[in-house]
Order: structure tokens, then C-alpha cells, then sequence
């Protein structure tokens, strides 16, 4: 009997965003999966003047958190990809050590262009596996 394939998913995780799907997806295909909410560690919808106040102090405490939870899930789980939506916060230095575990990288990236603060550009060449929606993207990604 063969084990369902597992996914540590590293993203947004609210009614309607692309990961939720996602993730939905996968479970309904017999995946397991494993989610790590990026909300939880750095970012809330709508936050107080102090949570955004915390935010901006303690940010770079807040993505460290955020990268021991994916890497330990990693080490743990060793899932057959580490799959994530536009890569917030998810840095090349990151994306090495859950190689180093033998889990394959995915990114699914669906918006326009990539001027975003959180997206890393200089890991996208660290994935295994780049997603796109848009063909445009092709050429700057080569």
C-alpha cells in the first residue's frame, strides 16, 4: 500500500486566498498537507496600531520564527515538496536547508509582476519546480 504524498505549505491561509485553494486542492487529491500560516508569525489582516507598531519592531524576529516552523515541519514530516504562493518571506538561504533535507521547492506564483516587499526574487532561482499563470513571466525568469 503506497503512503499518501505530504506537503508542507508555507503561504496565506484565509477564505479566498490562492493557498487555501491550493491546499484544499491537494487534501481533496489524497495529499496531506501541512500548513504554515505566515499570518501567524508576521502579518495579520487589518491589525491594530499596535500590532503594526509590534510588526515593524520586531519583523525580523517574526520571519525567523516563521522559517524555524517551515524548516522544523521539513525536518519532521520530510514531505515530497515544500510548496508556497509568491514566496513571502521565503528566502534562498531557506529554501538551501530544506533542499539539504531532500524536499523538492515549489513555487506557484499568480500575480501580474513581482514588486512585492516580501517576495525574495534572488531565491526564485532555488526552486525545483516554478508555476506561473502568466506566460510574460517566462522570459525574466529565464
Amino acid at each position: 500500500m503506497m503512503n499518501n504524498p505530504i506537503a508542507v505549505f508555507a503561504g496565506h491561509f484565509w477564505q479566498g486566498a490562492s493557498a487555501s485553494g491550493i491546499a484544499d486542492g491537494l487534501l481533496k487529491q489524497g495529499w496531506k498537507v501541512q500548513q504554515v500560516n505566515i499570518g501567524d508569525y508576521c502579518r495579520q489582516k487589518n491589525p491594530s496600531i499596535l500590532s503594526r507598531i509590534n510588526q515593524r519592531l520586531f519583523s525580523k524576529k517574526m520571519v525567523a520564527a516563521y522559517h524555524r516552523q517551515i524548516l522544523n515541519e521539513c525536518e519532521i514530516l520530510k514531505p515530497d515538496i515544500f510548496i508556497t504562493v509568491k514566496g513571502s518571506e521565503i528566502t534562498k538561504e531557506l529554501l538551501i536547508k530544506i533542499k539539504k533535507i531532500g524536499v523538492k521547492a515549489v513555487m506557484y506564483y499568480p500575480d501580474y509582476h513581482f514588486e512585492h516587499k516580501d517576495v525574495n526574487t534572488s531565491s526564485f532561482e532555488f526552486y525545483d519546480y516554478f508555476i506561473t499563470t502568466k506566460t510574460f513571466h517566462n522570459e525574466y525568469l529565464r
